[in-house]
């Protein structure tokens, strides 16, 4: 947030924190690899987020999983399974979910880990981009060397309006 440029970058606040494992259906997303097989397009996100709730609930348990931080870009940090295991986890949710909710996406078996800290509002121009070229790297080694794996909470279904509030309806498992 200290480095120039930062405020054409929209920062979201702490208690929205996140990584989405599987992305569910959005508002305007409802096209085939982002909306259920055989449910209508046009039902509200409230019918939807009745169903998956219905759908979810039967998952059997998890167990628990670990990330760590890969690359740290102006918007947020990318993460993978701290271990090839808590990444098997993580690609095994990913998995499984496509089975509730109805859908494969695209970039499903290619998607990357990432947790989103802002959105641009705007252009970093050319020289405040240089200094964060020089900074990100030592930001990113001095958070590996601060917090080397990240446990997350099990995966939850949530129901939000907007990126700043997420409503965990049910935790996974």
């Amino acid at each position: 947030m200290a480095l120039p440029g930062a405020d054409n970058l929209l920062f979201t606040p702490i208690s929205s924190l996140h990584m989405t494992v599987f992305q569910g259906v959005i508002d305007t997303g409802r096209t085939e690899d982002y909306w259920p097989a055989g449910e209508d397009r046009t039902a509200p996100i409230e019918a939807m987020t009745d169903l998956f709730l219905e759908r979810l609930r039967p998952l059997p348990p998890a167990p628990a999983f670990k990330v760590k931080v890969i690359d740290i870009l102006p918007t947020g940090l990318r993460l993978t399974g701290a271990t090839e295991g808590d990444e098997a986890t993580l690609r095994g949710w990913r998995d499984a979910l496509t089975i509730p909710f109805g859908y494969r996406q695209d970039e499903h078996d290619d998607y990357h880990f990432h947790s989103t800290f802002a959105y641009p509002t705007g252009w970093i121009d050319d020289a405040d981009l240089a200094v964060w070229t020089r900074e990100l790297p030592g930001i990113l080694a001095d958070l590996q060397a601060a917090a080397p794996t990240l446990p997350l909470r099990p995966p939850a279904f949530c129901r939000f309006a907007d990126m700043t509030h997420f409503e965990e309806l049910l935790v996974l498992g």
